[in-house]
């Protein structure tokens, strides 16, 4: 099924590793993947052998955690 099926489909687009990568802005897939080790992104839902995709509310709340705690360290400062 497709990004764009599963997304009609469930109602909250799921995006698969590359297409989140460029999603969060992030340079390379191996970044993608080293907040994930680190345990700040979670791991993905595994949809097939070889597709795993992650929720884009699941990411809107990894950017919006990162802005607060952004924003809380120039209060303490």
């Amino acid at each position: 099924m497709s990004e764009e099926g599963f997304a009609f489909r469930f109602g909250d687009p799921a995006l698969r590793a590359k297409s989140a990568t460029e999603y969060l802005g992030l340079k390379s897939l191996t970044s993608f993947y080293n907040l994930i080790k680190q345990g700040l992104l979670p791991q993905g839902t595994i949809i097939c052998q070889r597709g795993v995709i992650w929720r884009r509310s699941v990411l809107d709340k990894f950017l919006d955690d990162l802005g607060a705690k952004s924003a809380q360290r120039e209060v303490t400062e």
